[in-house]
């Protein structure tokens, strides 16, 4: 479940990358489990924000689809459903960019969410010297995100 007490940041992450369809399972896991890495790292440095990771929440998915019982456009609605109802701002860390990701920082930014886009270095802890100011700053903004939509439930 997605809190209620804090900004929700989605974390947009490559999962079938840029080879797309003719990505391997191996290849998706592995995406997934970088993400989940970044994901512990960022939720230690920045404790005050809940980050919705897709990777995380991924496995599901993935075995519906091996089955047929949904494809990948099902899938990138719920992600969008999820980014349009609980997020407050979004972490695009695109090391192996994928079409998924851009429609997701395509869709944050017609809801005009707090965006920030990080291209290269798949492992966050590694390099953060070189985003702790720009993601500290879009955490920032996902709080005042989350602070006006409390103040209008409110009135």
């Amino acid at each position: 479940m997605i809190s209620k007490d804090k900004p929700v940041i989605y974390y947009s992450h490559p999962i079938r990358g840029a080879n797309g369809e003719q990505s391997t399972r191996a290849d998706m896991e592995r995406n997934c489990n970088q993400a989940i890495d970044n994901l512990s790292w960022l939720r230690w440095a920045c404790p005050h924000i809940e980050w919705w990771c897709p990777g995380a929440n991924d496995l599901g998915f993935q075995l519906l689809m091996e089955d047929g019982r949904i494809n990948i456009h099902d899938v990138l609605w719920a992600d969008a459903e999820i980014i349009r109802r609980y997020c407050h701002g979004i972490l695009c860390h695109g090391w192996d960019a994928s079409s998924g990701m851009v429609m997701e920082y395509d869709l944050a930014t017609s809801l005009d969410l707090p965006r920030l886009w990080i291209t290269t270095y798949a492992n966050l802890c590694k390099e953060w010297g070189k985003f702790n100011e720009n993601v500290m700053s879009l955490c920032t903004l996902a709080k005042e995100r989350f602070s006006e939509r409390i103040a209008d439930s409110t009135r």
